[in-house]
């Protein structure tokens, strides 16, 4: 039986789908009165149908800005916010790993008009034969013999909104691709410890066997030279090729070699690797070159890029005559880019770790992220530059990547895509390429209504990531959604996912700023913010439907450093900040949203039941504290996560016995640093803590982020940053507003 059909079911209205979607607004000439019955009568229905729907929903990986979308495209206008929906194609089970369906020697059965997977949502007609597909309507033949009434609830794709389809031969336009890393490391620096955390990390898991046996390595040092390295398993040790100007480029041959083949010499290399440039040239780098050299050994197979880089970039370099705000936001030229276009292709992607000798252009740089679904590490504090690189480098090596992968989505009729944001490339048509995705990685698709009216009760989303596993097996991992339609911008505005819309309206302004001409349209960006937060929060004074934690998100956002920063200098500042309008791109809402509104806990007042996993295995988080400086003035020791960094700070009121426990007992004339922490096992409020740290980094895409233990009154930059994110106060010296002056701004 069909989600709907039970729905129907339940609800008592024994009306077939169909009539129901057909159904209309009654006859003209209804009394006024009758028909706002009516109407509020079919909104019970539909804020009904949501929690109906919410079992068979893949809302771990689809998130809407609203629970309901509009049924006109007048209604659509009015409601004034973006209704669009964040997708992680690869996406994170609610349980251990994805159901997968295996049609074996059979074809996939699919809708043959507009190709859409079966799903919780198709219903099966009367006389069982047929399923109606949910995107376009259409009839699918039931094969004899293939399902049976047994197998409904039963069968992944029938019952769950996630799920794997194993597919076939007619899905692959060449044999599986192997599992393929290659790393072009800049040797320009004195980065020994840098290069000997890359060679042990890479090492262990090599000896430790992370890697399957079908895994191909290669590896490309650079710094005013090429060094190109030959693995053969027939050789006794690696050789390497210096490649200069002077030389000819070679002929690439096969620099890419399987690792379970080449184990000892590549072990051996690696013991090697920290200590074979002693005396590096730190000047710029050939990184260019060696690019184009990379594109040309991966270019058969494909696989995951590795690049450290650190002196700056020749041919990135900006002349005097490019020296502008513009040339130190927007990309100084297309060199990467026409790069790009040949390493999509060749299902190429890179993961850059930045560790700054000067300014490094990664506003440049961020074309190579953008167009081939990459991701970047910066590393502007040196201090702890190591320890964050470790975690960093370990994460990347460690995740489970799609190889070779294509995504689509597709929608039920009366719907179209308006725009996409985050980084893919178009393969062709509504076909993106985003090879080497994986499970935190997320797009943003902004819809709109193609026609006056959406003809059905629902929009049904189904998106389709086919890729190759790193076994080399084919499959095609479907997510679907259903999306209730409404009569109502008051049950619009009932229904909205505050953070989701926040986090919306804020990647849609950093597209604006991606495509800026000049750096005065950072103004205007900022005036389209504040334009949609009017114009939401005049709708929601008009419905009395009220949307505080928005006026918080937005707030924070007005206050982030992005939007104010000048970009007026060749700095590290510069490449930071160019850094963050990177990862903003790609990063799930949830973590970004403390980017903007900083999680505040005060560690001096743990609950026993809190900082522990319950029998399910849940981690039971503390209750959040306002960002406020009334929460300092009252005292304690307070956690505040700002996204990428951690302030634990001490205030200048807290009692000194529990800090001495925490720190020990000369933490007042000490520079406190995490390792303080765990000097005393024995006090339950450090047990507390190193977990409640682990859970909150677990979950960030960058695996490390730096601990600063902050005592109130010490004058440092991380005091003052702590201050400046208690956003709901006016200490932050970019946007001097409070929260209560930002609401009155708003109006």
């Amino acid at each position: 039986m069909s989600v709907h059909r039970k729905i129907l079911e339940k609800s008592g209205r024994l009306e077939s789908l169909q009539q129901q979607q057909q159904q209309q607004i009654p006859n003209v000439q209804c009394q006024e009165i009758d028909q706002q019955k009516w109407l509020e009568k079919q909104d019970e229905e539909v804020v009904k149908n949501i929690e109906e729907y919410q079992q068979y929903n893949s809302i771990n990986n689809i998130r809407s800005t609203c629970r309901v979308f509009p049924r006109t495209k007048e209604m659509y206008m009015e409601a004034k916010i973006p209704f669009a929906v964040i997708i992680q194609p690869y996406g994170q089970s609610i349980k251990q790993g994805f159901p997968c369906v295996n049609y074996g020697s059979n074809p996939i059965m699919r809708c043959q008009n507009c190709r859409a997977y079966i799903n919780p949502f198709m219903e099966r007609m009367k006389d069982e034969e047929y399923l109606r597909c949910n995107i376009c309507t259409c009839m699918i033949k039931i094969p004899k013999n293939f399902l049976q009434p047994e197998d409904l609830d039963k069968r992944a794709d029938l019952c769950t909104g996630s799920y794997d389809i194993k597919a076939g031969q007619e899905y692959q336009m060449r044999p599986p691709m192997a599992p393929a890393y290659f790393f072009m490391i800049d040797v320009s620096s004195k980065s020994e410890g840098i290069l000997g955390i890359m060679g042990q990390i890479i090492k262990d898991m090599i000896v430790e066997d992370k890697f399957n046996e079908r895994t191909l390595f290669g590896f490309i040092t650079y710094d005013t030279n090429i060094h190109l390295y030959n693995f053969n398993s027939k050789l006794k040790q690696v050789q390497m090729y210096v490649l200069t100007d002077d030389n000819d480029m070679p002929t690439p041959g096969d620099y890419l070699f399987n690792l379970q083949e080449s184990k000892d010499i590549i072990v051996a290399f690696l013991n090697q690797l920290s200590v074979l440039f002693p005396k590096p040239k730190e000047k710029s780098t050939q990184f260019i070159a060696a690019l184009n050299l990379t594109q040309k050994i991966m270019q058969d197979n494909g696989g995951k890029l590795i690049i450290l880089t650190s002196y700056p970039i020749k041919e990135l370099n900006i002349t005097e005559n490019q020296k502008s705000p513009l040339n130190h936001f927007q990309p100084t030229n297309n060199i990467l880019k026409q790069i790009c276009e040949k390493m999509h292709l060749n299902y190429i992607c890179p993961s850059i770790f930045i560790v700054p000798a000067g300014f490094n252009n990664v506003g440049t740089l961020n074309q190579l992220v953008k167009y081939l679904n990459g991701d970047m590490f910066y590393y502007d504090d040196l201090t702890i530059c190591t320890q964050r690189f470790y975690y960093d480098f370990l994460g990347v090596l460690g995740k489970d990547y799609t190889w070779e992968s294509v995504f689509r989505i597709r929608l039920s009729i009366g719907w179209k895509i308006k725009c996409i944001y985050g980084n893919y490339t178009v393969k062709n048509a509504d076909l993106l390429n985003v090879t080497c995705t994986e499970d935190q990685k997320v797009l943003m698709y902004e819809l709109e209504l193609n026609q006056p009216r959406a003809p059905y009760d629902n929009l049904y989303i189904q998106t389709a990531l086919l890729y190759t596993s790193n076994n080399g097996e084919r499959r095609i991992r479907v997510h679907n959604i259903c999306i209730p339609i409404t009569n109502s911008i008051k049950t619009i505005y009932s229904q909205i996912d505050q953070p989701c819309l926040a986090i919306s309206l804020y990647k849609i302004a950093l597209s604006q700023l991606n495509i800026a001409k000049d750096v005065k349209d950072c103004i205007q960006t900022k005036d389209f913010l504040i334009a949609a937060t009017r114009s939401i929060s005049n709708n929601c004074k008009l419905f009395k439907e009220p949307l505080d934690s928005l006026h918080s998100y937005m707030l924070g956002i007005m206050k982030s450093q992005i939007l104010h920063y000048n970009f007026d200098q060749l700095s590290v500042l510069t490449d930071y900040i160019n850094y963050q309008r990177s990862i903003y791109q790609y990063l799930n809402v949830d973590e970004l949203v403390t980017y903007i509104v900083p999680q505040l806990y005060n560690i001096s007042d743990l609950k026993e039941q809190e900082c522990i996993y319950d029998d399910s295995g849940y981690f039971i988080y503390p209750q959040s504290i306002s960002l406020v400086l009334e929460e300092v003035s009252n005292g304690g020791l307070l956690l505040m996560d700002c996204g990428n960094y951690l302030i634990l700070f001490i205030c200048k009121i807290h009692d000194e016995n529990q800090m001495a426990d925490i720190f020990g007992k000369h933490y007042q004339n000490m520079n406190l640093v995490e390792d303080n922490l765990y000097s005393n096992s024995q006090n339950p409020i450090n047990d507390k803590l190193y977990y409640l740290l682990n859970e909150l980094r677990n979950n960030k895409y960058t695996k490390y982020a730096p601990l600063y233990i902050v005592k109130q009154g010490s004058k440092t930059r991380w005091e003052e940053l702590f201050f400046q994110n208690l956003i709901y106060d006016d200490f932050n010296k970019n946007y001097r507003m409070g929260y209560n002056q930002f609401v009155q701004y708003i109006g």
